[in-house]
């Protein structure tokens, strides 16, 4: 239902600081434009910081997995002796995935960012 009820509304470019009207495909209002180059340095800080959580993550899976080079394929793996190798509840495999996840959320953001901004970045 809200599906249909938002279908025809238009969306209103809001200032991402003070949520001020903006001009359309901006992501800062006039008032805020001088500190463009800021909010794409701490959003840039926060891709990186959750890049470097994804990789801490991922080679802590690697490891657990034996083998540093190869890609993780993490599901309930036994050994020919019926010993659990890999578990498929195992809480660092959903964390790694929702860091990449929130990764590239981040990374989108950003990108976003800096074309509506025309950044040079």
């Amino acid at each position: 239902m809200s599906a249909f009820l938002s279908a025809g509304a238009k969306s209103v470019a809001k200032c991402i600081i003070c949520n001020n009207k903006t001009t359309p495909g901006k992501k800062l209002c006039s008032d805020h434009e001088n500190l463009d180059s800021v909010v794409a340095a701490e959003k840039q800080a926060a891709m990186e910081k959750l890049g470097e959580d994804y990789n801490l993550l991922d080679s802590s899976c690697r490891s657990c997995q034996g083998n540093i080079a190869r890609e993780v394929f993490c599901t309930n793996l036994y050994s020919s002796d019926g010993k659990l190798l890999i578990s498929r509840d195992c809480g660092v495999y959903f964390k790694r995935m929702r860091a990449v996840a929130e990764f590239e959320e981040a990374r989108e953001d950003f990108e976003d960012f800096v074309s509506a901004q025309k950044l040079d970045w």
